[in-house]
């Protein structure tokens, strides 16, 4: 019989091999890709995310054994943990994804997977900083890619941190936040005129076009997949490796990652209270969202369903499952401007955030924010133009900050009554 590390080890070269196909097909622009390899024009971004992770060891050991859940309210444990989970994947190197691509393309598979390898090794041995038995696995990189619908877009990076033990099983989606030198992924970002979903997704509510568009269109070089689709595969795939050990599933992302994971979120959620289409392994439990600097993605329809499924009480036509332990948490440092939009302009639709938000910072409690239901938000009054309260490097201080704030102690819960109140507001 194989050993935990064995089976780890050919679940990645699998998953890797997958993406080297994609690899294959798509050509990458060494010019915009090669300039700057790190988030926020930082060489040592690496060196933080080090610091880091040893500062909050104590949480992230917390979160790992609580399979990186909470239960109805809020663990800051986990909620810090998922964040690092979220700053992680910026590390993604980009000069070796290229050359990946470019052996790819020439036919050198060998060269090519092992550079697919080394281009997320970062991600990797952050990860097992964490933990032994925590490992990464990339699961789609659709750089310089565009849905069938727009040529101008580029589609999201996405992975998995995903843990071996039997005693602890889960599995957390990530999505990658913009990068700042990618026009196309910032395009994602400006492309937020609401489209009514199609094809059946997120309750045919009415979401952001550029992210809808990016997650749920087809995509040529996934053979007419969708990169929803593409990621559910590969997600069953790794909960499947568990073999019949329940294996609970959350998903985070910042900035334009906690877009995606917002609506990949719903979607998984939605799938789980209907009667799935197509088998899924029996032993995966959509758990919990955690986004951090998230803009609004959504119109109120979206919203209302989306708790609608997350509420315990609320009769799902047709479901077999229970939302009972599954939570949305939308955390937001006190300055972050990005929360804000859109709206940009006066005339923009009604977009509003999820409920369950808190503020954090670095000298305060969490404080919980008001529900946007039944309101119609107005753009910021001035342009903003200073980010620094948007950056990873903020929302780790102010997160690090709340979960041992209370006399040093580890599991700081947001509290009852507060997240109460927050929750009847929503449900005026």
């Amino acid at each position: 019989m194989a050993s935990v590390e064995e089976r780890v080890a050919r679940l990645q070269e699998d998953i890797r091999l997958r993406h080297l196909q994609q690899l294959e097909k798509i050509p990458v622009s060494t010019e915009k890709r090669v300039s700057n390899n790190s988030p926020w024009r930082l060489p040592s971004y690496y060196q933080y995310m080090e610091k880091w992770s040893l500062k909050a060891k104590d949480h992230i050991h917390a979160a790992i054994d609580a399979r990186a859940t909470s239960d109805k309210d809020l663990s800051w444990d986990v909620g810090l943990y998922a964040f690092m989970e979220s700053a992680a994947v910026y590390l993604r190197d980009w000069p070796t994804l290229f050359l990946a691509s470019q052996a790819a393309r020439q036919g050198q598979s060998k060269e090519a997977l092992e550079l697919l390898s080394n281009s997320d090794a970062e991600i990797r041995k952050i990860a097992s900083m964490w933990h032994p038995d925590l490992h990464y696995v990339t699961i789609c990189d659709l750089v310089e890619e565009h849905p069938d619908s727009d040529p101008t877009l580029d589609g999201p990076f996405c992975g998995a941190f995903f843990s071996s033990n039997p005693k602890t099983p889960f599995v957390g989606i990530v999505f990658k936040g913009t990068h700042v030198e990618s026009w196309e992924e910032m395009l994602v970002d400006l492309r937020y005129i609401p489209v009514e979903s199609t094809g059946k997704h997120l309750w045919s509510t009415h979401v952001s076009q550029g992210v809808f568009a990016t997650l749920f269109g087809p995509f040529p070089k996934l053979g007419g997949q969708t990169p929803f689709d593409y990621i559910q595969r590969v997600v069953s795939t790794i909960t499947a490796s568990n073999g019949n050990v329940s294996t609970d599933v959350h998903l985070t992302g910042h900035s334009l990652g906690a877009s995606y994971a917002t609506l990949c979120y719903a979607e998984l959620l939605r799938l789980q209270l209907n009667p799935p289409t197509s088998p899924r392994p029996s032993n995966l439990r959509i758990r919990d969202l955690y986004t951090y600097g998230s803009p609004r993605v959504a119109l109120g329809d979206f919203v209302d369903a989306l708790s609608d499924a997350l509420d315990p009480e609320f009769e799902y036509p047709t479901s077999k499952s229970s939302t009972s332990s599954t939570s949305s948490f939308r955390i937001l440092t006190t300055a972050d401007p990005v929360p804000l939009v859109p709206p940009a302009l006066l005339t923009d639709p009604k977009f509003i955030h999820l409920d369950s938000a808190y503020r954090v910072s670095t000298n305060a409690e969490p404080e919980p924010v008001d529900s946007e239901r039944g309101t119609h938000p107005r753009p910021p009054l001035v342009p903003v133009f200073d980010m620094s309260s948007h950056t990873p490097f903020a929302y780790f201080d102010a997160l690090y900050w709340t979960a041992g704030s209370r006399k040093g102690k580890v599991g700081m819960r947001v509290n009852d009554e507060k997240r109460e109140k927050q929750l009847k507001v929503g449900r005026v």
